[in-house]
C-alpha cells in the first residue's frame, strides 16, 4: 500500500497576460495574450506529486463557481484526492493575476474562498490517515470568517506530545501551526519548504521533520554564508542545522542541483546538461514542482538522492513548454523522456 502525503493550503486560478512594461503601475497597457492556470504554492505540490503516482490527499477551499469547478475537476483528474477540498456558496475563488514581459512580471491576488480554510477542514483532513504531511510556504491563517472555531489544544492529549506554541505576534495565528501540532499528537513525518513565510513557524522545537527543503539564497539568507563552494555550503548547513532539526537538509542550488545533507554525510544531485537546456535560460532556480516531485519519488523508493534527481527533472520539464503547471509531465513522461535520451535515474 502506497504511503499518503497531506498537503493543506491555498489554491488559485491565475490569469497570466503578457504585457509590455509589467512593472509599470499608471495607465493603460494593451498585452497580446494571456491564458488561465492554476496556481499556489500547495496546490502545485499536490498536483506534481499525485502525477508523479504518490496517494496524495489535497485540503484547500474553492468557491461554488466556475474558476472552482474548473480547478477542481482538474485537480481529480491529476489523481489527487479530492474529498478535502470543499467548495463554498456565496464565495469566490481565489484569484492571481499575473502581468509579466521579457524582464518582469507583477502579480495581484485575492484569496477568496481560501480565508475561510478552518481548523475544522485540517481535523477533516487528518482522517485521511496520511504518513507524511507537507508543510508548504502558503500563510494560511485564521481571518475574521473563522473566529468561532474551537481552541488550538482542545482534543489534545497532552500526555502525548508536547504542542509547538505560536510566538506572540500581531500576525493572526497561522493555520499551519495548527496542522503541525496535529501531525505531531500523531507521529507523523513533516516536509518543510523553508522560505520566508515558513520561518515565521517555530521549526526549532518541532520534532519529526522528515526534510527541510531551502534554497542556496534563502540558506544564506538565515545564516550569513553564501553556499558558494562544497566547504561553504557545509559551513551555512552546520549553523542552520544546530537550530532546526531534520533527517535530511535538501538545499536547492541554481536550477539544476541538489545538495543533501543528513548530518553527517553529504551528496550531490546534479542535472545533465541535455536535461539542463529544457529550462529557460532566465529562470536560475528550481521550479515549484520539485517538492512534490521529490515526495513522491522518496515515498516509493525510500532513496533521497534519486527523490532528488527526479525532481529536477521534472522542474526543468516542467519550465520547457511555458513554465505553467499544466504542463508537470507524469511519472512515465518523464522515464519516457529519460529513455529517449539513454539517460536514467541510476546514472545521472
Amino acid at each position: 500500500m502506497k504511503r499518503k502525503v497531506l498537503v493543506i493550503g491555498d489554491s488559485y486560478m491565475n490569469l497570466q497576460m503578457s504585457v509590455p512594461g509589467a512593472a509599470k503601475s499608471l495607465g493603460t497597457v494593451y498585452g497580446d495574450k494571456y491564458a488561465f492556470h492554476p496556481c499556489g504554492s500547495s496546490a502545485v505540490s499536490a498536483v506534481t506529486a499525485a502525477k508523479s503516482g504518490a496517494d496524495c490527499a489535497f485540503c484547500t477551499r474553492l468557491g461554488d463557481d466556475s474558476n472552482g469547478d474548473k480547478l477542481f475537476n482538474y485537480y481529480k483528474s491529476c489523481g489527487i484526492d479530492t474529498t478535502f477540498i470543499k467548495k463554498l456558496p456565496n464565495v469566490q475563488t481565489g484569484l492571481e493575476f499575473t502581468a509579466y514581459d521579457k524582464l518582469n512580471s507583477l502579480s495581484y491576488v485575492t484569496k477568496g474562498a481560501n480565508v475561510y480554510l478552518s481548523k475544522a477542514d485540517i481535523d477533516d483532513a487528518f482522517s485521511s490517515c496520511p504518513d507524511v504531511m507537507l508543510i508548504s510556504h502558503d500563510y494560511i491563517a485564521l481571518s475574521d470568517a473563522n473566529k468561532d472555531i474551537p481552541s488550538l489544544y482542545n482534543d489534545a492529549d497532552e500526555s502525548d506530545f508536547r504542542p509547538v506554541v505560536q510566538p506572540q505576534t500581531a500576525r493572526p495565528e497561522n493555520l499551519a501551526l495548527y496542522a503541525i501540532n496535529k501531525a505531531l499528537e500523531r507521529g507523523i513525518e513533516m516536509i518543510v519548504e523553508y522560505t520566508d513565510t515558513t520561518s515565521m513557524l517555530p521549526l526549532d522545537k518541532v520534532d519529526h521533520i522528515k526534510m527541510i527543503v531551502i534554497s542556496d539564497e534563502m540558506l544564506k539568507k538565515v545564516t550569513g554564508t553564501a553556499p558558494m563552494s562544497i566547504e561553504k555550503t557545509l559551513s551555512a548547513l552546520l549553523s542552520f542545522s544546530s537550530k532546526i532539526h531534520a533527517k535530511y537538509y535538501i538545499i536547492q542550488k541554481g536550477n539544476d542541483k541538489s545538495f543533501i545533507y543528513d548530518g553527517i554525510h553529504f551528496e550531490i544531485a546534479q542535472a545533465p546538461a541535455v536535461i539542463k537546456a529544457l529550462s529557460h535560460q532566465d529562470n536560475q532556480t528550481m521550479n515549484a514542482t520539485y517538492t512534490g516531485a521529490m515526495i513522491a519519488e522518496y515515498l516509493s523508493s525510500k532513496d533521497i538522492l534519486r527523490a532528488c534527481k527526479y525532481a529536477q527533472v521534472v522542474s526543468l520539464m516542467t519550465r520547457a513548454p511555458q513554465g505553467n503547471f499544466q504542463h508537470v509531465p507524469n511519472r512515465s513522461q518523464v522515464y519516457k523522456f529519460l529513455e529517449e535520451n539513454n539517460l536514467s535515474l541510476d546514472t545521472i
